[in-house]
């Protein structure tokens, strides 16, 4: 028995941009470990290179099925696209963010909540009675 395909899937060339924006991933988490500005530097760059291939990619597609499908077929892009789309952005923002700060950490709690002069957020954790009494 063969295996036929449906006639509304659309083989399309393997294209060596994918293996670009695969490669830009992984050096991107390689150098994501790297505590130096460099590391902050080749980061950005990653999430920007990112952006470009992955456009660089909607548009081959669209133009590889216009061609094949004589401008009657469309792609449809998902959440996957856009998702890392998106956090592709967010990678450069941030160690653009953290490369003009110096790298300092990003404090997540702040210091000063609601001007009561330095309190902070307290962990209350459920304790019994008898370990209070303790």
């Amino acid at each position: 028995m063969t295996r036929t395909t449906p006639s509304y899937l659309v083989r399309i060339q393997r294209n060596i941009i994918t293996v670009i924006t695969l490669l830009v991933v992984l050096g991107g988490i390689g150098v994501g470990f790297m505590k130096n500005r460099l590391g902050l530097i080749l980061s950005a760059a990653a999430g920007a290179i990112g952006v470009l291939t992955t456009l660089v990619l909607k548009f081959v597609i669209d133009d590889e099925i216009a061609k094949q499908g004589k401008k009657m077929l469309e792609a449809d892009y998902g959440a996957g696209f856009y998702l890392s789309l998106i956090l592709f952005i967010a990678a450069a923002g941030f160690n653009l963010y953290q490369m003009m700060n110096q790298g300092k950490p990003i404090p997540l709690i702040p210091s000063n909540i609601g001007g009561r002069g330095g309190r902070r957020f307290q962990i209350l954790l459920p304790v019994r009675k008898q370990e209070l009494s303790q």
